[in-house]
């Protein structure tokens, strides 16, 4: 079990390094280039048609995850599943409505103002129902370098000394104890090989 959830920690670790990346490179883009994915799939129901958009945006250094959910009259939804991706040549920092190209009609909060926005609205009849939030890159690659970090901290020593006591060196210095397998006698260490490769 603990080998198991050894190998799972490393797995995300490597996964966090790889979007961290991603983010990064996603980043270093958005100055010229805004990036576009869109999900929409729909649901016929008996008195209406509903359709979901998800949007992940890219642009202006922010990042939004956002779904749109439109209500429509039985018949008249969009009939449309699948995914989209577009870029755009301007760059326009996504956002939900509540900042103002003209500066003093901002009223923004300090978090809007470093960058990050929630927003969940409804509005019309039939309601179109959106959700979704902002973040700067920096945040995201701030949470994604948080499992590196730990492996960084303990994953990498345990590492070492794993493969320190598979080598038949002392898990604590590295010295040689072939011919002193019980205690090292360079740090004192008691060997108790045992116990120590048994996880």
């Amino acid at each position: 079990m603990r080998r198991f959830r050894r190998w799972m920690f490393n797995g995300l670790t490597a996964m966090s390094l790889v979007l961290s990346v991603a983010v990064y490179a996603l980043w270093a883009r958005s100055d010229r280039v805004g990036d576009f994915l869109r999900l929409t799939y729909f649901t016929s129901y008996p008195d209406c048609d509903l359709v979901h958009e998800w949007y992940f945006k890219s642009s202006a250094g922010g990042v939004s995850l956002e779904e749109d959910i439109d209500h429509f009259r039985k018949g008249e939804g969009i009939k449309v599943r699948g995914f989209d991706w577009s870029t755009s040549g301007i760059p326009v920092y996504p956002f939900f409505g509540t900042r103002s190209r003209i500066a003093r009609r901002n009223h923004l909060s300090v978090w809007q103002q470093i960058g990050f926005e929630i927003d969940n609205s409804s509005e019309g009849t039939p309601p179109s129902v959106v959700r979704g939030f902002i973040m700067p890159h920096w945040a995201y690659i701030v949470l994604l370098m948080i499992l590196p970090a730990l492996w960084f901290r303990f994953g990498l020593p345990n590492w070492r000394r794993r493969r320190r006591i598979t080598a038949g060196l002392c898990a604590r210095c590295g010295y040689d104890l072939r011919a002193t397998p019980d205690r090292c006698p360079e740090c004192g260490t008691l060997i108790r090989h045992r116990f120590e490769i048994s996880d």
